[in-house]
């Protein structure tokens, strides 16, 4: 009885360990991936200390945008690295499994993915419940006299009721998702490139690195860099559409020298970084806010689109602070 006993508890404890196991493998980097400040980036970059092949594989993940469909965060160590990654496109996951394939007879590379569940797809086949409060936008995608007010009364949540819905609700229903269908896409591209600036600018810009490496390193850096540039543009494009004209001010990049406070690439790499991830997050508070409303701290100084503007100055500073070092 005793030997049972024994035996049953030993086979919990195994249990234990490996859902914590599991736990820490599904969860490993909760700094790093939602963009947040701070030196954590540093943990998950290559140093001068990472073997070239290493280096290599992580620098053409970037340098193939694969960084676009895998929110991947690299973990170096002395015997390899560890890659843990939310995979949006599997062939980009099947891409990057046979760039690491032929490292693994010489290091320790393991790749743990995640993949997104089905209701979290099924839930985006709404649009954002803020939106449909949202006057401006309903102005701007549907009949600005007649059919804002009806439009603006008829909520998802009547349909659950057997309520038929107007035409025209059918119509700027979808008009809406594809409104926030392009705001989220275009939001997570500009994060996702800004995301490894730091370490691309180490990289790329410091004095440990090897010449050819250097240079591609350089050329990914500003690459990514001008992806946050462009994706900010079409976000300011679309949200000017959403926001009360009063917040709709043009004059944040006016002053560039008052926003990049330095002349070193790694600096800049660091502030675009830091201030592409806030954005990022105040763009998504601005489709699901917790009270479906837009938070008052957003539409004040600085403004959302100021705030997206900015990066324009911080893209530019960096380029420049590049031609200097060359």
């Amino acid at each position: 009885m005793r030997c049972s006993l024994r035996i049953w508890l030993l086979l919990l404890l195994c249990i234990g360990q490996i859902a914590c196991a599991t736990s820490a493998r599904c969860f490993p980097w909760p700094a790093h991936a939602e963009g947040d400040g701070g030196d954590a980036w540093e943990a998950y970059a290559p140093t001068g200390k990472t073997p070239g092949p290493l280096r290599e594989l992580w620098l053409r993940f970037h340098e193939s945008e694969l960084c676009q469909d895998l929110d991947a965060v690299f973990v170096f160590h002395p015997r390899g690295l560890e890659v843990w990654c939310r995979v949006e496109d599997e062939k980009s996951f099947q891409k990057f499994s046979a760039m690491a394939e032929p490292l693994k007879k010489a290091y320790q590379i393991e790749l743990y993915a995640t993949r997104p569940s089905g209701k979290k797809q099924q839930d985006q086949a709404e649009p954002p419940p803020s939106l449909w409060g949202n006057s401006e936008l309903l102005r701007y995608i549907g009949d600005p006299e007649s059919r804002v007010s009806s439009v603006a009364t008829f909520t998802p949540a009547d349909s659950g009721d057997g309520a038929t819905p107007p035409p025209h609700h059918l119509v700027v229903r979808q008009r809406l998702l594809i409104f926030a269908e392009q705001v989220s896409e275009w939001n997570k591209k500009m994060r996702r490139y800004g995301m490894d600036l730091p370490a691309l600018a180490r990289e790329g810009f410091g004095t440990d690195t090897p010449p050819d490496f250097k240079k591609r390193a350089a050329s990914v850096c500003l690459a990514h860099a001008r992806g946050v540039d462009r994706y900010s543009a079409r976000l300011v494009e679309n949200l000017t559409q959403a926001l009360p004209r009063g917040t709709r001010r043009e004059d944040a990049a006016e002053n560039p020298k008052k926003i990049v406070k330095s002349n070193v690439p790694m600096e800049i790499a660091f502030q675009l970084r830091n201030a592409s991830a806030s954005v990022a997050r105040r763009v998504s508070r601005f489709l699901h806010p917790q009270e479906h409303t837009v938070e008052l701290s957003d539409l004040r100084e600085p403004s959302l689109l100021e705030s997206l503007r900015s990066l324009h100055a911080m893209v530019s500073g960096l380029q420049d602070a590049a031609l200097r070092q060359q």
